[in-house]
């Protein structure tokens, strides 16, 4: 879900392998005191039909590079404000909390090959992509790359960083908040998924209003191989 450009906001619905199903328009249909928690609901009611998670722009869309055309646009405050609201709205429909990933460039950016540049926006209405052709109507530009951020993301590894300690390995994440220590001389790191496993399945989800912590946990859980799923960084 992204801001438009002509006011109020832009979403598209793709399936888990990035195949864009659906574009839509949110309009404001309300009081001006009362916009954010309209968009809000018409968020929820979407992405509860749809049983979808929800996706933001990261720091109320700041470096999106939005072409400004209506002085209804929503605002970086009043965007970020609406992520806010979305982060306990979404859970109290059993539904994830949004992930909010980087809006950096998000409307020049082809969503296919990620090629950034200016070049890519041929007029106000059509996107077209100088690298790779990619062709789309310029005002669904953002919400697309949104979609394709989160699932280059959820491919991407998990890291894990590996620090010798005096006699041991010390297995960490920060983000998770995971610590698990090895005898240094160790060759089999199993010991260590099994440790990971067990403390994902102790978290069970319950954090959230940290919606950092809950993508990194459920993309581990989902994994039916955590070796797959984990990157080992040694320092």
């Amino acid at each position: 879900v992204s801001r438009s450009p002509f006011g109020g906001l832009n979403y598209t619905i793709c399936d888990h392998d990035g195949k864009f199903l659906k574009h839509g328009r949110i309009a404001e249909q309300a009081a001006p005191n009362q916009i954010l928690y309209s968009l809000c609901n018409r968020i929820v009611k979407t992405a509860w039909e749809n049983r979808s998670q929800v996706i933001l722009e990261a720091n109320g869309g700041k470096n999106d590079r939005m072409p400004l055309r209506d002085d209804r646009c929503l605002s970086n405050g009043q965007y970020a404000a609406l992520a806010g609201i979305l982060k306990y709205k979404l859970p109290e429909k059993r539904l994830p909390p949004p992930v909010e990933v980087s809006a950096n460039g998000l409307f020049f950016t082809c969503p296919r090959c990620s090629n950034r540049t200016f070049r890519n926006r041929i007029s106000s209405e059509l996107f077209a992509c100088i690298e790779c052709g990619y062709a789309s109507e310029a005002e669904w530009i953002g919400s697309e790359n949104l979609a394709g951020r989160l699932i280059k993301y959820q491919r991407d590894k998990v890291p894990l960083t590996v620090t010798k300690q005096k006699d041991s390995l010390l297995f960490y994440n920060r983000t998770l908040g995971f610590e698990c220590t090895l005898p240094q001389n160790v060759t089999d790191y199993q010991p260590m998924y099994d440790e990971l496993s067990r403390y994902l399945r102790d978290l069970g989800g319950a954090f959230q209003n940290d919606p950092k912590k809950y993508a990194v946990w459920k993309k581990l859980c989902r994994s039916p191989d955590l070796r797959a799923a984990v990157r080992l960084i040694l320092k």
